[in-house]
Protein backbone atom coordinates (compact mmCIF):
# COMPACT_ATOMS: atom_id res chain seq x y z
CA UNK A 1 0.00 0.00 0.00
CA UNK A 2 0.51 3.75 -0.15
CA UNK A 3 2.87 5.45 3.43
CA UNK A 4 2.45 9.00 4.06
CA UNK A 5 5.68 10.74 5.21
CA UNK A 6 6.27 14.05 6.92
CA UNK A 7 9.74 14.21 5.91
CA UNK A 8 10.09 18.15 7.13
CA UNK A 9 13.11 16.47 8.77
CA UNK A 10 14.59 13.95 6.18
CA UNK A 11 16.99 12.70 8.83
CA UNK A 12 13.71 11.60 11.31
CA UNK A 13 10.71 11.14 9.25
CA UNK A 14 7.30 11.10 10.58
CA UNK A 15 4.90 8.38 10.00
CA UNK A 16 1.29 9.88 9.60
CA UNK A 17 -0.54 6.92 8.07
CA UNK A 18 -0.85 4.30 5.42
CA UNK A 19 -3.38 2.78 3.22
CA UNK A 20 -5.56 -0.40 3.28
CA UNK A 21 -6.39 -2.40 0.11
CA UNK A 22 -10.26 -3.67 0.51
CA UNK A 23 -11.19 -6.66 1.55
CA UNK A 24 -12.26 -8.79 0.00
CA UNK A 25 -10.05 -7.87 -3.46
CA UNK A 26 -13.21 -6.20 -5.86
CA UNK A 27 -11.78 -8.00 -8.66
CA UNK A 28 -10.88 -11.79 -7.69
CA UNK A 29 -13.11 -11.86 -4.18
CA UNK A 30 -10.38 -13.12 -2.12
CA UNK A 31 -8.16 -11.48 0.26
CA UNK A 32 -5.75 -8.51 -1.10
CA UNK A 33 -2.58 -9.68 -2.50
CA UNK A 34 -0.95 -6.22 -2.11
CA UNK A 35 2.28 -5.85 -4.12
CA UNK A 36 1.96 -2.34 -4.63
CA UNK A 37 4.16 -1.38 -7.48
CA UNK A 38 3.63 2.48 -8.76
CA UNK A 39 1.57 5.64 -7.84
CA UNK A 40 1.22 8.51 -9.38
CA UNK A 41 -0.48 11.82 -7.78
CA UNK A 42 -3.10 14.05 -9.50
CA UNK A 43 -2.43 17.43 -10.78
CA UNK A 44 -4.07 19.08 -7.66
CA UNK A 45 -2.13 16.35 -4.71
CA UNK A 46 -5.76 15.49 -3.33
CA UNK A 47 -5.82 11.68 -5.44
CA UNK A 48 -3.01 9.29 -6.01
CA UNK A 49 -3.38 6.46 -9.20
CA UNK A 50 -2.22 3.75 -7.27
CA UNK A 51 -1.14 0.48 -9.08
CA UNK A 52 0.00 -3.33 -8.40
CA UNK A 53 2.21 -6.04 -10.04
CA UNK A 54 1.08 -9.14 -8.93
CA UNK A 55 2.25 -12.54 -9.81
CA UNK A 56 0.49 -14.55 -7.96
CA UNK A 57 0.05 -17.69 -9.91
CA UNK A 58 -3.73 -19.17 -9.96
CA UNK A 59 -4.98 -16.07 -7.96
CA UNK A 60 -6.77 -14.70 -10.63
CA UNK A 61 -6.95 -15.64 -14.86
CA UNK A 62 -9.26 -12.32 -15.75
CA UNK A 63 -10.06 -9.39 -14.54
CA UNK A 64 -13.13 -6.80 -15.81
CA UNK A 65 -12.34 -3.09 -16.33
CA UNK A 66 -15.21 -0.75 -17.52
CA UNK A 67 -17.08 -3.46 -19.28
CA UNK A 68 -13.99 -5.35 -20.87
CA UNK A 69 -12.48 -8.55 -19.57
CA UNK A 70 -9.03 -8.54 -19.90
CA UNK A 71 -6.38 -11.92 -19.02
CA UNK A 72 -4.23 -12.03 -16.65
CA UNK A 73 -0.60 -14.30 -16.45
CA UNK A 74 1.98 -15.36 -13.95
CA UNK A 75 5.04 -13.22 -15.24
CA UNK A 76 7.28 -14.48 -17.72
CA UNK A 77 10.49 -14.15 -15.68
CA UNK A 78 9.53 -16.06 -12.67
CA UNK A 79 9.62 -19.87 -12.75
CA UNK A 80 5.65 -21.18 -13.60
CA UNK A 81 4.75 -23.42 -10.19
CA UNK A 82 4.03 -26.35 -12.68
CA UNK A 83 7.81 -26.74 -13.68
CA UNK A 84 8.74 -27.43 -10.52
CA UNK A 85 10.32 -30.78 -9.62
CA UNK A 86 7.55 -33.72 -10.17
CA UNK A 87 4.61 -31.39 -10.53
CA UNK A 88 4.95 -30.58 -6.99
CA UNK A 89 2.19 -28.86 -6.23
CA UNK A 90 -0.07 -31.16 -8.87
CA UNK A 91 -3.15 -28.10 -9.69
CA UNK A 92 -3.38 -24.19 -9.45
CA UNK A 93 -1.58 -21.97 -6.32
CA UNK A 94 -2.80 -18.93 -4.97
CA UNK A 95 -0.02 -17.05 -3.57
CA UNK A 96 -1.05 -14.74 -0.68
CA UNK A 97 0.25 -12.64 2.25
CA UNK A 98 -1.34 -10.24 4.43
CA UNK A 99 -0.70 -6.28 4.75
CA UNK A 100 1.24 -6.67 8.32
CA UNK A 101 2.78 -8.81 10.69
CA UNK A 102 -0.01 -8.67 12.75
CA UNK A 103 -2.60 -9.85 9.88
CA UNK A 104 -0.60 -12.85 8.80
CA UNK A 105 -0.18 -14.01 12.26
CA UNK A 106 -3.31 -14.28 12.77
CA UNK A 107 -3.96 -16.11 9.45
CA UNK A 108 -1.55 -18.58 10.38
CA UNK A 109 -3.00 -19.38 13.61
CA UNK A 110 -6.69 -19.30 11.76
CA UNK A 111 -4.83 -22.36 10.31
CA UNK A 112 -5.92 -20.19 6.58
CA UNK A 113 -2.84 -21.60 4.95
CA UNK A 114 -1.91 -24.64 3.59
CA UNK A 115 1.90 -23.86 3.06
CA UNK A 116 3.85 -21.11 4.71
CA UNK A 117 6.99 -19.98 5.10
CA UNK A 118 7.16 -18.60 8.89
CA UNK A 119 9.38 -17.20 11.11
CA UNK A 120 10.71 -19.25 14.46
CA UNK A 121 8.80 -18.07 17.15
CA UNK A 122 5.40 -17.84 14.47
CA UNK A 123 6.10 -21.43 14.28
CA UNK A 124 6.44 -22.30 17.92
CA UNK A 125 3.62 -19.89 19.20
CA UNK A 126 1.24 -20.08 15.94
CA UNK A 127 1.98 -22.32 13.52
CA UNK A 128 2.61 -25.49 15.74
CA UNK A 129 -0.68 -25.18 17.66
CA UNK A 130 -2.59 -24.32 14.49
CA UNK A 131 -1.49 -28.03 12.81
CA UNK A 132 1.07 -27.07 11.10
CA UNK A 133 3.72 -29.70 10.39
CA UNK A 134 7.50 -28.77 9.59
CA UNK A 135 9.12 -29.41 6.22
CA UNK A 136 12.13 -27.40 5.48
CA UNK A 137 15.00 -25.01 5.98
CA UNK A 138 17.37 -22.59 4.96
CA UNK A 139 21.09 -24.14 6.33
CA UNK A 140 21.41 -20.19 7.80
CA UNK A 141 19.75 -19.33 11.66
CA UNK A 142 18.46 -15.92 12.89
CA UNK A 143 20.28 -13.96 14.53
CA UNK A 144 19.74 -10.12 15.68
CA UNK A 145 22.50 -7.67 15.13
CA UNK A 146 23.28 -3.91 16.17
CA UNK A 147 25.19 -1.33 13.50
CA UNK A 148 25.74 1.50 13.65
CA UNK A 149 27.40 4.74 11.78
CA UNK A 150 31.06 3.65 11.00
CA UNK A 151 32.47 6.59 13.26
CA UNK A 152 30.42 6.15 16.19
CA UNK A 153 31.55 6.13 19.13
CA UNK A 154 29.16 3.24 21.00
CA UNK A 155 31.36 0.47 21.91
CA UNK A 156 28.64 -2.11 23.65
CA UNK A 157 25.12 -2.41 24.37
CA UNK A 158 25.49 -0.14 27.47
CA UNK A 159 26.47 2.89 25.58
CA UNK A 160 23.14 2.56 23.89
CA UNK A 161 21.21 3.55 27.02
CA UNK A 162 19.27 6.33 26.63
CA UNK A 163 19.67 6.55 22.92
CA UNK A 164 17.33 5.84 20.08
CA UNK A 165 17.32 2.53 18.48
CA UNK A 166 16.16 1.18 15.64
CA UNK A 167 14.21 -2.10 15.28
CA UNK A 168 12.28 -4.36 13.09
CA UNK A 169 8.65 -5.42 13.38
CA UNK A 170 7.77 -6.08 16.85
CA UNK A 171 6.92 -9.68 16.31
CA UNK A 172 9.74 -10.26 14.08
CA UNK A 173 12.43 -12.51 15.20
CA UNK A 174 15.17 -10.04 14.55
CA UNK A 175 13.37 -7.83 17.31
CA UNK A 176 12.37 -10.53 19.82
CA UNK A 177 16.22 -11.08 19.41
CA UNK A 178 17.41 -7.77 19.93
CA UNK A 179 14.98 -6.76 23.25
CA UNK A 180 16.58 -9.89 24.56
CA UNK A 181 20.10 -8.93 24.46
CA UNK A 182 18.91 -5.15 25.64
CA UNK A 183 17.25 -6.93 28.36
CA UNK A 184 20.75 -8.62 29.19
CA UNK A 185 22.09 -5.57 29.36
CA UNK A 186 19.79 -4.29 32.19
CA UNK A 187 17.65 -2.00 29.39
CA UNK A 188 14.25 -2.06 29.61
CA UNK A 189 12.45 -0.52 26.41
CA UNK A 190 10.88 3.34 26.73
CA UNK A 191 12.19 3.05 30.48
CA UNK A 192 15.88 2.92 29.62
CA UNK A 193 16.28 3.50 25.60
CA UNK A 194 13.77 4.81 23.03
CA UNK A 195 12.48 2.04 20.47
CA UNK A 196 11.86 2.95 16.81
CA UNK A 197 10.36 0.36 15.04
CA UNK A 198 10.32 0.46 11.01
CA UNK A 199 8.05 -1.69 8.73
CA UNK A 200 12.03 -2.94 7.19
CA UNK A 201 15.27 -3.65 7.62
CA UNK A 202 16.70 -0.93 5.21
CA UNK A 203 14.38 1.68 6.53
CA UNK A 204 16.28 0.85 9.83
CA UNK A 205 19.56 0.95 8.16
CA UNK A 206 19.24 4.31 6.83
CA UNK A 207 18.32 5.60 9.82
CA UNK A 208 21.28 4.49 11.52
CA UNK A 209 23.23 6.04 8.48
CA UNK A 210 22.24 9.62 8.79
CA UNK A 211 22.08 9.46 12.52
CA UNK A 212 18.22 8.97 12.97
CA UNK A 213 18.75 6.35 15.43
CA UNK A 214 22.04 5.68 17.43
CA UNK A 215 22.09 2.09 15.80
CA UNK A 216 19.76 -0.32 14.25
CA UNK A 217 19.21 -4.15 15.08
CA UNK A 218 18.77 -6.14 12.07
CA UNK A 219 20.45 -9.26 10.51
CA UNK A 220 23.27 -10.38 8.95
CA UNK A 221 22.08 -10.56 5.14
CA UNK A 222 20.19 -7.65 5.12
CA UNK A 223 23.28 -5.72 6.64
CA UNK A 224 25.45 -6.98 3.72
CA UNK A 225 23.04 -6.14 1.34
CA UNK A 226 22.58 -2.71 2.21
CA UNK A 227 26.14 -1.55 2.49
CA UNK A 228 26.97 -3.52 -0.99
CA UNK A 229 23.65 -1.97 -2.82
CA UNK A 230 24.37 1.43 -1.05
CA UNK A 231 27.83 1.72 -0.90
CA UNK A 232 28.26 2.56 2.48
CA UNK A 233 29.88 1.35 5.49
CA UNK A 234 28.11 0.55 8.71
CA UNK A 235 30.19 -0.96 11.77
CA UNK A 236 28.98 -3.90 13.66
CA UNK A 237 28.33 -3.16 17.59
CA UNK A 238 26.98 -6.53 18.89
CA UNK A 239 25.16 -9.82 17.74
CA UNK A 240 22.91 -12.18 19.64
CA UNK A 241 23.34 -16.14 19.52
CA UNK A 242 21.60 -17.72 16.66
CA UNK A 243 18.38 -19.74 16.88
CA UNK A 244 16.64 -22.33 14.37
CA UNK A 245 16.08 -20.87 11.16
CA UNK A 246 12.69 -19.89 9.86
CA UNK A 247 11.18 -22.39 7.94
CA UNK A 248 8.73 -23.80 5.51
CA UNK A 249 5.38 -25.58 7.04
CA UNK A 250 2.08 -27.47 5.89
CA UNK A 251 -0.65 -27.75 7.33
CA UNK A 252 -1.87 -31.31 8.92
CA UNK A 253 -5.02 -31.25 6.44
CA UNK A 254 -2.98 -31.71 3.47
CA UNK A 255 -2.06 -35.42 3.34
CA UNK A 256 1.04 -37.24 4.05
CA UNK A 257 1.94 -37.80 0.47
CA UNK A 258 1.36 -34.47 -0.45
CA UNK A 259 3.56 -33.06 2.33
CA UNK A 260 6.21 -35.49 1.47
CA UNK A 261 6.53 -34.38 -2.28
CA UNK A 262 6.52 -30.46 -1.13
CA UNK A 263 9.44 -31.10 1.54
CA UNK A 264 11.47 -33.37 -1.62
CA UNK A 265 11.16 -30.60 -3.95
CA UNK A 266 12.50 -28.32 -1.37
CA UNK A 267 15.30 -30.48 -0.01
CA UNK A 268 16.29 -31.08 -4.09
CA UNK A 269 16.41 -27.48 -4.63
CA UNK A 270 19.93 -26.55 -6.10
CA UNK A 271 19.61 -23.33 -8.39
CA UNK A 272 22.36 -20.49 -8.57
CA UNK A 273 20.81 -17.20 -8.28
CA UNK A 274 18.57 -15.36 -5.98
CA UNK A 275 17.25 -17.67 -3.99
CA UNK A 276 20.62 -18.81 -2.75
CA UNK A 277 21.39 -14.92 -2.03
CA UNK A 278 18.59 -14.46 -0.38
CA UNK A 279 18.51 -17.47 2.10
CA UNK A 280 22.64 -16.69 2.53
CA UNK A 281 23.25 -20.14 1.27
CA UNK A 282 26.55 -19.84 -1.22
CA UNK A 283 27.21 -23.92 -1.67
CA UNK A 284 25.59 -26.80 -1.40
CA UNK A 285 21.98 -27.55 -0.29
CA UNK A 286 20.13 -23.93 0.23
CA UNK A 287 17.52 -26.37 2.46
CA UNK A 288 17.54 -29.21 4.94
CA UNK A 289 15.06 -30.95 7.14
CA UNK A 290 13.36 -29.33 9.42
CA UNK A 291 12.59 -31.13 12.78
CA UNK A 292 10.26 -29.44 15.91
CA UNK A 293 12.76 -30.74 18.47
CA UNK A 294 15.35 -28.59 16.60
CA UNK A 295 12.92 -25.68 17.65
CA UNK A 296 13.09 -26.29 21.46
CA UNK A 297 15.77 -22.91 22.41
CA UNK A 298 12.84 -20.74 20.62
CA UNK A 299 10.07 -22.12 22.79
CA UNK A 300 12.57 -21.38 25.66
CA UNK A 301 12.90 -17.87 24.32
CA UNK A 302 9.05 -17.25 24.01
CA UNK A 303 8.18 -18.75 27.57
CA UNK A 304 10.93 -16.45 29.28
CA UNK A 305 9.44 -13.60 27.00
CA UNK A 306 5.34 -14.60 27.94
CA UNK A 307 7.03 -14.69 31.72
CA UNK A 308 8.12 -11.42 31.35
CA UNK A 309 5.05 -9.99 30.16
CA UNK A 310 2.70 -10.86 32.70
CA UNK A 311 5.75 -10.24 35.34
CA UNK A 312 5.48 -6.44 34.06
CA UNK A 313 1.64 -6.11 33.41
CA UNK A 314 0.94 -7.00 36.56
CA UNK A 315 -0.84 -5.11 39.02
CA UNK A 316 0.98 -3.94 42.10
CA UNK A 317 -1.06 -3.61 45.64
CA UNK A 318 0.74 -2.27 48.18
CA UNK A 319 -0.77 -2.39 51.92
CA UNK A 320 0.53 1.04 53.68
CA UNK A 321 0.55 1.46 57.56
CA UNK A 322 -1.99 3.87 58.74
CA UNK A 323 0.21 5.59 60.48
CA UNK A 324 -1.90 9.19 59.93
CA UNK A 325 -5.49 9.16 61.47
CA UNK A 326 -8.29 10.39 59.11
Amino acid sequence: GLVLLDVTNPADPVFLGDSEYAVPDPLSGEFPAGDGHVAVPSADGTRVLFGDEDFAAGALNTFTFDGTPYPVAEGGFTPPTYSLPGGTFGGPVHWTTAPSFKRFEDRLAAGEFDLAFVQPFDYVERAAPAGYQPLAAPRVGVRAIFVMEANSELRSLADLRGRRIGLPPESSAVAILAERELLGAGMVAERDYQPRHYRGHESCLQQALTGGVAACATAPLPYAHFQAVMQVELALLHRSEEIPPSLFVAHERLDATQRARIRNALLAFDEPGATRRFFGVAEGPVFVPALDAEYQPVRQIARERATLRKTTSAELVVGLLPIFPG
